[in-house]
């Protein structure tokens, strides 16, 4: 006689399925039960296999303990790892956006698993923010370098916060206000404009971002500045 699976082995089954699925995956996300995206279908198996937690452990004490009330813009939200920390704070919205499909897909599976209502995902532009729709804090991780118009993509942002958490690579060995554009050999998509720490510092206060607090962090070529106007 043949015994049927137990349920929770059907529910681990289905839920590795879907996980694979919805992969590759650029986020180490845990949807219980031991099941980790990034375990079971990486992105890029080279990378750190809990990305983005080193990131994370830098930044997470400049987001308020507490966003209750608040709204969140995840620019270049990807599977939604931030998204998904933001909503744990309690965030009222955290407004998930990027220009891949795939991503956004990722990011709005792993909502509904993890049951959270808070978190809109959209495939979008940063050049497409509206300026009449207003957050509280922005979060911008690892998405400069990507943007074929940094500044433009810096002003966009500013219409629409006040407060912006912005993390990305900068120019080594440059004190001016430059930019060079950098090749990437892993892909062409991560091929971008790498700005000195003096021209980020430039665009962001051209923009109207005039208090700029750099978050210390070992590993480098990288910057993370908590910027309020």
């Amino acid at each position: 006689m043949t015994l049927p699976l137990p349920q929770a082995e059907d529910r681990h089954e289905t839920l590795r399925a879907q996980i694979l699925d919805h992969g590759p995956w650029w986020h180490q996300i845990d949807l219980g039960n031991g099941m980790q995206t990034r375990t079971i279908s990486p992105e890029n198996p080279r990378m750190a296999i809990d990305y983005p937690a080193g990131l994370w452990g830098y930044v997470e004490n400049s987001i308020p303990q507490d966003l209750s009330g608040m709204t969140v813009l995840d620019i270049g939200c990807a599977d939604g790892f931030f998204s998904v920390e933001c909503a744990k704070r309690h965030a009222k919205r955290v407004v998930s956006i990027d220009v891949s499909p795939h991503r956004i897909r990722s990011c709005a599976f792993v909502a509904k698993h993890l049951g959270i209502t808070t978190i809109e995902p959209r495939v979008q532009s940063i050049y497409d923010l509206d300026p009449a729709e207003k957050f509280d804090f922005v979060l911008m991780l690892g998405v400069l370098y990507h943007l074929d118009h940094p500044f433009l993509g810096l002003q966009k942002v500013s219409n629409v916060t006040n407060t912006l958490l912005l993390e990305t690579t900068f120019l080594e060995g440059q004190t001016e206000s430059v930019m060079e554009w950098r090749r990437r050999s892993i892909s062409p998509r991560e091929d971008g404009w790498n700005p000195s720490l003096t021209c980020i510092q430039d665009m962001l206060q051209k923009v109207g971002f005039q208090h700029l607090q750099e978050i210390p962090r070992p590993q480098g070529p990288r910057v993370t500045y908590l910027c309020t106007k």
